[in-house]
């Protein structure tokens, strides 16, 4: 926590039935002196996903929703535009999945200081356009389980909170939870803290995919339920034949998917211990918050951390998981898995590598180019120019060069495994971070840019800022024979704090623009509107006109 400026967390073990230990660290509300404790009240962000997915198949157990239906089945104002012939339906099930080819954010008013019901986003993205076709990519959606639990209230005919509470948090004794836009100020509920100092908490309009407030001891009775076959005491949450398919691998055969494997809400892992071993969890993260619930069912052990610093994300996971670990060997036998270290010895750059890496790549929010020195491979960012070491492995790990004479590991960076790649026509690098595969970039190269686009460039304002995220600059120019979109946004809970990134962006005729890569928040589009005879661009809801 030292090492990582946590300022508060709390942590909960259970096994089977039980929770075996829960403690608290640090401060919930460090002003007061008020400790972290298994009781602290945290905002969990996405772990509120497991509560959404839950409810839905409540809901298709009762024959009232129909998890391979259209969306717009259950809500007939759904409706977006699409760049893809023959797309197929955006359905609950692909929601649950992060398959339903929607954007990752609708930021406009996502984060506010009074933020507008939920229910009003199905009504914002008429005019915006889907990322994917359905079932193509696993890119993580926000959007998509604000729209189910909006369904969850169509259906219900309940406020989606109520329903919550009333089928999954009360019967469960999770009495100290609850939906809600923000944390209140309460003795149990602990303070958000960025930079070691204690900052505003945001509130959040999309409660379905992030709403939740919890504790780590009611956390661990969700997962008791799990590992009850959807029982808990004497009632039946939900059918045991229900959560084996929400804890069974739902996808696969997208091109995209990197192996990845998904459940209906939850993320799944085949783990490679003794005997067959399935791993099935969820993380959540916001601005200030950051939490970790992971569990595996064949042994039923779980492992919940919540965090109260915007600097733990990479903590709660490392936490979670070495905890988890050892609690299978105390209970089994079973022993950790040796951490898989990086060989001392270098190896020297394949011939084919020289060749196929150089390029610029896009990452989604940044571009980073690989330049050939001689025999070496470099990524260059921004101002940093990383070395590519080739290991044992057959995989490549960055390495910072000190003065440039000293090659060190920069802190983290050596986690990453980079291979180069090829899948359907795209060129990609691929990135292995905490055993899973992900996209790191996707090869892009200059082409034809419309006169339309060209005569966009220049530095554009927000017309209507905003309480919440916003962004302070936006500046559409051309690099390197791309168009490129360069933002500054400026972060709500911290005075002065903003964060810095460019997109490239390829055009799809004079009035859109899709951002490169594969992936959430790729495939989002940028277009040309007009309001009152002026010329604008609209990304994500935000309108923008150019001042210079």
């Amino acid at each position: 926590m030292k090492e990582n400026d946590i300022v508060g967390l709390s942590i909960a073990v259970v096994d089977g039935q039980k929770t075996v230990w829960a403690d608290g660290f640090g401060w919930a509300d460090r002003k007061n002196k008020i400790r972290a404790a298994p009781e602290t009240v945290y905002r969990v962000g996405s772990i509120t996903k497991l509560f959404t997915a839950t409810a839905a198949m409540q809901l298709a157990e009762q024959g009232k929703l129909d998890i391979d239906q259209p969306l717009k089945k259950v809500l007939p104002q759904f409706s977006m535009k699409s760049r893809f012939k023959k797309a197929g339906n955006i359905t609950p099930r692909n929601i649950m999945t992060h398959h339903s080819g929607l954007p990752t954010d609708y930021n406009r008013g996502m984060w506010a200081k009074e933020p507008e019901d939920f229910t009003r986003l199905v009504d914002l993205l008429r005019d915006e356009y889907t990322a994917y076709p359905p079932d193509t990519i696993f890119c993580y959606s926000n959007i998509g389980m604000t729209l189910l639990g909006h369904s969850i209230q169509k259906v219900s005919g309940q406020p989606y909170s109520e329903f919550i509470d009333r089928k999954l948090l009360t019967p469960l004794k999770m009495y100290n939870s609850y939906i809600f836009k923000t944390l209140p100020d309460t003795p149990q509920s602990s303070k958000g803290y960025s930079h070691d100092e204690e900052s505003t908490i945001i509130p959040l309009r999309d409660l379905p995919a992030g709403g939740l407030n919890s504790t780590v001891l009611d956390l661990a009775n969700f997962t008791k339920m799990v590992f009850a076959g959807g029982r808990f005491g004497r009632q039946q949450i939900i059918r045991k034949e229900t959560l084996d398919k929400m804890l069974h691998f739902q996808d696969g055969n997208a091109p995209f998917d990197l192996g990845r494997q998904m459940g209906l809400g939850w993320f799944l892992e085949q783990q490679s211990n003794e005997k067959p071993n399935l791993k099935a969890m969820h993380g959540g993260d916001t601005f200030l918050f950051h939490s970790m619930l992971i569990t595996l069912p064949r042994y039923e052990l779980a492992v919940i951390v919540l965090a109260n610093s915007e600097s733990s994300a990479n903590s709660v996971h490392d936490i979670a998981e070495d905890a988890l670990e050892m609690a299978l060997e105390t209970k089994t036998g079973i022993k950790r898995k040796a951490a898989v270290k990086l060989s001392d010895t270098e190896l020297p750059t394949r011939p084919e590598d020289l060749i196929s890496f150089p390029g610029y790549y896009s990452t989604g929010d940044t571009i980073v180019q690989i330049t050939r020195d001689d025999d070496q491979l470099k990524l260059i960012s921004d101002d940093d120019t990383l070395n590519l070491v080739l290991r044992e492995d057959g995989r490549y790990h960055l390495q910072y060069k000190l003065l440039g004479l000293f090659s060190i590991d920069v802190d983290g960076l050596d986690e990453l495994a980079i291979t180069h790649t090829r899948i359907k026509d795209r060129e990609v690098l691929l990135a292995r971070f905490h055993g899973q595969n992900m996209f790191f970039g996707e090869k892009i190269v200059p082409g034809p840019i419309p006169a339309s686009w060209k005569s966009r460039t220049g530095v554009y304002k927000m017309v209507h800022p905003t309480s919440g995220l916003m962004f302070n600059d936006l500046q559409l120019k051309l690099e390197h024979g791309f168009l490129v979109l360069q933002y500054t946004i400026k972060l709500p809970y911290r005075e002065e704090a903003e964060e810095s990134g460019q997109i490239t962006l390829e055009t799809a005729g004079d009035q859109l623009a899709v951002i490169h890569g594969l992936g959430p928040g790729t495939g989002d589009v940028v277009r040309a509107v007009y309001r009152n005879g002026e010329e604008l661009l609209s990304w994500s809801g935000f309108l923008f006109h150019r001042v210079q």
